[in-house]
Parts: structure tokens; C-alpha cells; sequence
């Protein structure tokens, strides 16, 4: 309990510093864990940093660099019209397939119109497939990829340059992971982007400033008190739950504002156990 849980061990090798770096960033992209927490996405972010690349360090670098925590590294426009043309080069070939299903009525199969609306955070591109690759806001890129899917990892090159993302599907596209950033990258038609705008945000059930029952339950005792301040990932409560422990947890860093529960308090879904400021 007095150490960092290690996965694995990372080396990478250069004739410089620099080149050693490159290759840690490559590694790192190629790396995929699913289902507990990791630091893949700092890490590569860190091999990016120019101060880091510099070999300019303390033991202060983190807490002067990432003063408010780290939330993915920043990504240029360059790095997001990759982004923007890599999905839009999936969503083409799922569309395609799909289109070519065996057993369809002849005549009732289409395509839908070339054009489409990529939004990533608060950007939206205008995209398109043609014959020379995949048009960004009418910039062309040249995509070489043996990409099917299925594959956890979309591999080849834009406009020759070398990619790699590791990939899950989204509601409208896909989340796309590589160089310290996981983004989602929603691909609509340009009628659906003009109504996003109209469409309600999504309720996350107050985590933000609470921490809610996800269960019927009781429970069992509170890691924290009022007034503390607790990092993303840190027990807060457990609750008992069909004869089983469930360990309630930080989402990111908050500070405890009130207590609403006791341990052996009865609780149904979405009740209100801790406030955070």
C-alpha cells in the first residue's frame, strides 16, 4: 500500500534523448488496457511536453506544469482534422458494408449523402470521401490503412505521415485514443449538426457537486469527512448492496462540503450521500 501499483515497465532506446523520447511516445500509442485505471494517456503527453523533451526537470515538474490536474493533452488543428478524417474513413467503410448486405430488396440499398459534419469538443468540420481520400474543411488527406471493423487499433498513415488510435465505437462515431488525448469524435449528417444545438444536455447525476447511491443499499461507512479534500479515484463510502460491498469513489478532486448519510442509513437509487464544493 506504499507504492504505485505498476503494470509494466517502459523502455525505450535512441541514439539521443530526443529520438528515445520518439520512440517512448510510439510505444505508448501502442499500448491498450481496458478495465482499470492507467496513465497511459499522461505519459504520452509528458513525452510531448517541450520542457520534458528538453530534459528541463525538477521534482516539481508536475505540480508546475499540471497545476490543476491533467484532462488529455492539447490538440492542434492539424491533429484534429487527422482525427476528423480517420473517422470519417471508418464510418465511409462501415456505411459500405452495411449498403452491401446479402439479402437486401434490390433497389432499397443507398448510400447517404457524401458530405458530413465531424465534432470534436467544440469543433466541427466539414468532411467528405472521394476518390483521393478524405476532404477536411476542402483539405485532402491521403489515408493508407488496412483498418476493418472490429480491430481495437486503426493503423496506417495520413498524407504519409504514420497513425495510430486506439478505437471504440461511440453513440455518434467513435472515441479515438493517441498521443495523451482520448476524444470522441460524433459524425452527423449536416442536418443533425444544424439541431444539436437544440438538443438538452445529459444529466450526469449530479457528480460534479454530489455523490449519489447508484443502488439500493445501505451503508456500511464513510471514508471521509466533512471538509477534506479527496483525489479522483479515492474511496468516499461503501454501500452494501445485494450481499455485496460496492466501494463508492472520486470522480476527480473534490473537497467535502456536507454529509448527508451514516453508516446503517437505508438508501434507494440517486439518493444524495455526499455534497462537494
Amino acid at each position: 500500500i506504499y507504492y504505485d501499483p505498476m503494470i509494466a515497465k517502459l523502455i525505450t532506446y535512441g541514439q539521443d534523448r530526443i529520438q528515445a523520447v520518439d520512440g517512448m511516445l510510439e510505444a505508448l500509442n501502442g499500448f491498450r488496457i481496458d478495465g482499470i485505471r492507467h496513465n497511459i494517456d499522461f505519459l504520452a503527453a509528458i513525452m510531448q511536453h517541450e520542457r520534458f523533451r528538453e530534459g528541463a526537470l525538477t521534482t516539481a515538474f508536475i505540480d508546475e506544469e499540471y497545476p490543476e490536474g491533467f484532462d488529455g493533452a492539447p490538440q492542434n488543428v492539424e491533429q484534429l482534422q487527422t482525427l476528423a478524417a480517420v473517422a470519417t474513413d471508418m464510418h465511409m467503410f462501415e456505411l459500405h458494408r452495411s449498403a452491401s448486405i446479402s439479402g437486401a430488396i434490390a433497389g432499397e440499398t443507398s448510400m447517404p449523402a457524401a458530405d458530413f459534419c465531424v465534432q470534436i469538443g467544440e469543433t466541427v468540420f466539414t468532411v467528405s470521401k472521394t476518390d483521393e481520400g478524405v476532404m477536411v474543411d476542402g483539405t485532402p488527406h491521403e489515408i493508407v490503412t488496412e483498418w476493418v471493423p472490429g480491430h481495437l487499433f486503426y493503423t496506417g498513415a495520413v498524407n504519409g505521415i504514420p497513425v495510430s488510435f486506439a478505437v471504440d465505437k461511440a453513440l455518434e462515431g467513435y472515441v479515438l485514443t493517441a498521443n495523451g488525448a482520448e476524444l470522441e469524435v460524433c459524425i452527423r449528417s449536416a442536418k443533425a449538426q444544424e439541431l444539436v444545438q437544440y438538443m438538452p444536455e445529459k444529466d450526469d447525476g449530479g457528480s460534479d457537486k454530489a455523490l449519489v447511491c447508484p443502488m439500493p443499499g445501505v451503508v456500511v461507512s464513510l471514508a471521509v469527512s466533512e471538509g477534506d479534500e479527496a483525489k479522483a479515484g479515492q474511496p468516499l463510502a461503501v454501500v452494501e448492496a445485494m450481499k455485496m460491498e460496492n466501494i463508492l469513489r472520486a470522480e476527480k478532486d473534490v473537497t467535502i462540503s456536507k454529509i448527508l448519510v451514516a453508516p446503517g442509513d437505508a438508501l434507494a437509487v440517486d439518493d444524495v450521500m455526499i455534497e462537494f464544493d
